[in-house]
């Protein structure tokens, strides 16, 4: 038994948790991941190492990229409950965030002039769309439970502006319904 990932021995240290220095738990299952199942053709493995060599060299970069990443949080687990239409809307403002990190470390990538960078770069979607509406049609701070209301923005359903209208200011409302 190589004690790759976890180990019978509950005092032994595994080489996951001596490699794990990642800043998410995205990043901690990728490396679970690569543990598991390592590259075995010689140009993906000489690619991944091109990368690690570029941000060895550059600590200035690497630090740009965790501010960002840091940011991101678990964009995995909150895009399966997105699938799984179990997300509440604390979660969508994280999703709106993490999606504007995404461009962002998208765009350090694009500028760091290193062709693996480049390819990493080309596969993130900062899902430009989804973003905007999320920006355009969620409350800025909304409540974590949907049913406590103030979720959707002013402006996005007249009806329902109408509704909260009656809701917040009943006062205002029935003096305008007397006049």
């Amino acid at each position: 038994n190589l004690e790759l990932v976890s180990s019978a021995n509950e005092s032994a240290v595994t080489l996951f948790e001596i490699l794990d220095q990642t800043a998410t738990p995205m990043g901690a299952r990728l490396l679970h991941k690569w543990i598991i199942m390592p590259l075995k053709e010689l140009q993906p493995i000489e690619e991944r190492l091109g990368m690690v060599e570029f941000l060895v060299k550059d600590e200035g970069l690497v630090e740009e990229f965790l501010g960002h990443i840091k940011q991101i949080g678990d964009l995995e687990r909150l895009f399966s409950k997105v699938g799984l239409q179990k997300v509440g809307p604390r979660e969508l403002c994280q999703l709106k965030k993490a999606l504007n990190h995404i461009e962002a470390v998208k765009n350090v990538a694009e500028n760091a002039k290193n062709p693996y960078l480049s390819v990493l770069a080309d596969q993130l979607n900062p899902c430009l769309t989804i973003r905007e509406k999320l920006e355009r049609e969620l409350q800025q701070d909304p409540p974590a439970l949907l049913v406590k209301g103030n979720v959707i923005a002013d402006g996005i359903d007249e009806e329902l502006d109408r509704l909260r209208k009656i809701a917040f200011g009943g006062k205002d409302y029935l003096v305008e319904i007397q006049k």
